[in-house]
């Protein structure tokens, strides 16, 4: 890991989309974009350590969406409009696994894909404008201030962690003595 911690970095947490546990050791902090490919390249190195270690690992989304990339807030308030009903997780998955539809397709086929449960909410959702969600500004907002130019840009438990693969993931998680799941 790169540099030193970020005083208070818990707080920073609170602004992003959390997946797994509250009380985990190892907290990966993401700034990431939908558009991005080397944030879709990131996204199973991360699913893997979060299925290896599911009580001591938590992610937590931190939306960056670059400026200059047409579909980089659109794809934002989609995962947003999913994450209104418990599916972002599924909704983030989707669209790195399949970036090259970004545009092609429309965003309720996405969170039909997904298993959002009420697609006519979600459609009203997607319509509403970006500043509708104040977690998008706050992350950008963030990571500014942590000095990310680039997605994706991640921390470990406040530290700037320069890895992107699962083996790179699992030495940190060696390190802090986590034990995997069998």
């Amino acid at each position: 890991m790169d540099g030193s911690e970020i005083e208070n970095w818990q707080d920073d947490t609170a602004l992003g989309i959390r997946v797994g546990p509250a009380d985990a050791r190892m907290v990966v902090t993401e700034f990431m974009d939908f558009t991005c490919p080397f944030c879709a390249m990131v996204s199973p190195a991360v699913d893997s350590l979060l299925s290896r270690y599911p009580a001591d690992v938590a992610l937590v989304f931190q939306h960056f969406p670059l400026n200059g990339r047409s579909l980089s807030l659109p794809s934002a308030v989609a995962a947003e409009c999913a994450e209104r009903q418990d599916r972002f997780r599924s909704m983030s998955r989707l669209l790195f696994a399949q970036q090259d539809s970004l545009g092609t397709r429309d965003w309720v086929s996405f969170a039909r894909d997904a298993g959002v449960p009420d697609l006519a909410a979600f459609e009203e959702c997607v319509q509403l404008p970006a500043d509708s969600f104040p977690r998008i500004g706050a992350g950008r907002e963030l990571g500014l201030q942590r000095n990310v130019t680039g997605t994706p840009t991640l921390f470990v438990n406040g530290r700037r962690f320069g890895g992107r693969s699962f083996e790179e993931f699992a030495e940190v998680a060696d390190q802090l003595g986590l034990e995997p799941r069998n």
